[in-house]
């Protein structure tokens, strides 16, 4: 919009300047014993005025300026008619739940150091109560699979002298037959089948297994 004012100006300008050098040329009818020899003058029109081309481009300049400012007044309009509410509150809505969404975040990263806190306390003290009973009764205690537990002697003579031993859901504990099991089917007879008495059982063991190192040391 500057721009066209300041070509308007300058054209205005122009103008102006011919009128004053019109004005300033004698326009008086020659004297009558002048002998005045007539000049030839040649008038050159433009195929292009640059003046006019660059009016032109003002004018194209300012429609685009006009339309535009219309793009811009009606979407005033629009937003005054109730569009802005509904925007303004979309905004806000959005701005509420990525606040919550924070609040969650934090809550679920505290929840989840609190739960791993949890879980190592609980390796660390499993790991601690596994090794006090081991030092305590002699036998190393591991799960292998649901209610299937395995029983490791301190003094037993090779790795592979294990006692399996089952849990069923009404917490009736019974002990698997193996090849070591078998070996110990006296103690088995006094102790589990007359007595029903699992630690008898697996005390007389550590005892027998006890003198087998003492007399071995």
């Amino acid at each position: 919009m500057k721009a066209f004012e300041n070509s308007f100006n300058e054209i205005k300008a122009m103008k102006d300047k011919e009128v004053e050098i019109v004005e300033s040329m004698d326009t008086s009818p020659p004297d009558a014993s002048t002998t005045v020899t007539p000049t030839v003058y040649r008038v050159i029109h433009f195929n292009q005025n640059p003046i006019a081309v660059n009016v032109e481009k003002h004018n194209e300049e300012f429609k685009r300026l006009v339309d535009e400012n219309q793009k811009l007044l009606n979407r005033i309009v629009s937003l005054e008619s109730g569009s802005e509410a509904d925007v303004s509150k979309r905004l806000e809505e959005g701005v509420k739940n990525s606040q919550e969404l924070e609040k969650l975040q934090k809550k679920l990263s505290s929840a989840e150091k609190s739960q791993q806190k949890i879980i190592d306390a609980f390796k660390r003290t499993s790991k601690e109560f596994r090794e006090v009973c081991y030092r305590l009764t002699g036998f190393r205690i591991d799960l292998l699979k649901q209610n299937t537990y395995r029983l490791a002697h301190m003094y037993a003579d090779s790795a592979d002298d294990v006692l399996l031993f089952e849990c069923d859901s009404d917490r009736t504990i019974k002990m698997l037959e193996n090849q070591y099991s078998n070996k110990l089917q006296d103690s088995v007879q006094t102790y589990l089948t007359t007595h029903d008495s699992f630690p008898a059982f697996l005390a007389s063991l550590t005892l027998e297994l006890f003198h087998k190192q003492t007399i071995v040391s």
